[in-house]
């Protein structure tokens, strides 16, 4: 008897279904709806300053951009997908950071009424972890930082409601080495800005990119 597939509603933003989605790949006989628009989500420092992130869980993408006051429009610098990547986009140290403070959310225009109340600390942590998972697949880890990024996306989706079962279920389905397996790619510095190098290396942020708006990324994470 033939098989067909189940097709599903897209996960609502924020819940565990659209995280363990984001992480992973539909499994064998689901399918969702391919014309979903993309969700935007936006991560939030300060007016004017953050990351947004464009996401078609149904076809497993995702992009990055730099929202920043310099850009006349959003900067992309990463994206995902299972075909053709560009995601080596952000350092460990960089992530750490950057989701410091953060504000998670899904109404840009409207940074004074954020999604997360960030005088709750159970929402404050719940906004910091969600960009921490976020960011995962765009986060490159060195040897030396491999153990220090698992431990942070293990202890932020254990924030966002999953527990230890349904975290070792993830590592072992994620597409990408979220849980910040080494990858062969090295950050270098190269006249004071990050870049990527290495044979397995497939970013925008490369020495070879003039373009890449390293001033403002800057800014970004340590406004």
């Amino acid at each position: 008897m033939e098989e067909t597939a189940v097709t599903l509603p897209t996960p609502r933003p924020f819940s565990k279904a659209f995280f363990d989605l984001y992480l992973t790949e539909p499994k064998y006989g689901e399918e969702y709806d391919l014309d979903e628009e993309p969700v935007s989500i936006h991560l939030i420092k300060s007016i004017g300053f953050g990351l947004r992130l464009d996401v078609a869980l149904s076809l497993s993408m995702a992009d990055l951009y730099i929202v920043h006051p310099n850009l006349p429009e959003p900067a992309q610098i990463a994206y995902t997908d299972q075909a053709h990547w560009r995601p080596h986009a952000l350092r460990v140290e960089e992530v750490e950071m950057f989701c410091g403070g953060v504000q998670t959310t899904l109404a840009p225009d409207s940074p004074s009424i954020p999604l997360f109340d960030q005088t709750s600390e159970v929402l404050r942590q719940f906004s910091e972890s969600a960009a921490r998972v976020l960011l995962a697949p765009f986060t490159v880890a060195t040897r030396e930082d491999e153990q220090r990024q698992y431990a942070a996306v293990t202890d932020s989706l254990a924030i966002l409601g999953f527990v230890p079962q349904e975290i070792a279920a993830l590592k072992e389905r994620a597409f990408f080495p979220v849980f910040g397996r080494y990858q062969g790619v090295e950050w270098i510095e190269v006249q004071s800005k990050w870049v990527v190098a290495g044979d397995y290396a497939y970013a925008f942020r490369g020495e070879e990119n003039a373009a890449f708006p390293h001033r403002e990324l800057n800014d970004v994470i340590r406004c």
